[in-house]
């Protein structure tokens, strides 16, 4: 018999509520049973529109809860690592939504935490898992497109709300799921970046290249440009928090592109 896990999940987002309760109350190993919300009026709303049993109104009384098994962590990326961490101290398992960190820096000192916890922590990506994006890949690496030299993507929505987490820099607004996508297609990681145009680096345009003998190239199209050499795809795509890492020093290295205007090193 599968055990069924007691799932905690923090905040109320709405990747949270139009997602994923959704398909842990439908699924036949899981079912949330609390939610936590620094609004409890909030919290005991969702709560009752999913049929869980308990709302609390601090994410710490959530994590202290002795009948959760498994911790789920919707919160805006600043706080991702700090209530991962927490919930790890609690002896708790978590699923945290992309970026799990800000920096490489703070997804090695998670990554720490992890081992010294010694319990799972996932990033939840759905580019890794999702059976288009693995077919995809496998199309790409068996030659069904002939060599790939140039990869064009486009990711847009509309969003014009200053108060949207979204387009708050300073708690890590702004994206990063577009060069990690690429970074998986090609199956290589980074090894240089560079900022092309503009001061930001939260909307970067990336350009992939592949090192001799041959060069190909990757370009998304939206935001300033950015340039990123890669090892040669027979090197192993990490996953897990390995992979989060890497994707982090590929980031802080546009970032710090875009202040030196160099080519800088992840």
């Amino acid at each position: 018999m599968t055990q069924m896990i007691r799932w905690g999940v923090l905040g109320c987002a709405g990747i949270a509520i139009k997602a994923v309760i959704p398909a842990i109350q439908s699924s036949r190993s899981g079912r949330v049973t609390a939610i936590a919300s620094r609004d409890p009026k909030r919290a005991e709303e969702t709560a009752a529109a999913f049929g869980i049993a308990k709302a609390y109104g601090s994410y710490e009384t959530l994590l202290a809860d002795a009948d959760i098994d498994a911790i789920y962590n919707p919160l805006p990326n600043h706080l991702d690592v700090p209530l991962t961490i927490k919930a790890l101290e609690q002896g708790k398992p978590v699923l945290c939504e992309k970026p799990i960190a800000l920096s490489a820096g703070e997804a090695m000192t998670l990554a720490a935490a992890q081992k010294a916890a010694n319990l799972p922590v996932a990033e939840a990506f759905i580019a890794r898992h999702h059976p288009q994006w693995k077919k995809a890949q496998a199309l790409v690496a068996e030659g069904w497109i002939g060599e790939a030299r140039v990869i064009q993507t486009i990711f847009s929505y509309y969003l014009d709300d200053p108060r949207n987490v979204r387009n708050q820099a300073n708690i890590g607004g702004g994206g990063t799921v577009r060069r990690r996508m690429l970074r998986r297609q090609h199956g290589a990681l980074p090894v240089q970046c560079r900022t092309l145009a503009g001061d930001r680096a939260d909307g970067t345009r990336p350009r992939l290249r592949y090192g001799p003998p041959r060069e190909r190239t990757a370009r998304a199209s939206r935001g300033p440009a950015a340039r990123l050499h890669l090892l040669d795809a027979a090197h192993p795509f990490f996953s897990g928090l390995d992979d989060a890492i890497a994707n982090m020093k590929a980031i802080d290295a546009l970032f710090r592109s875009a202040t030196t205007g160099r080519w800088e090193a992840p």
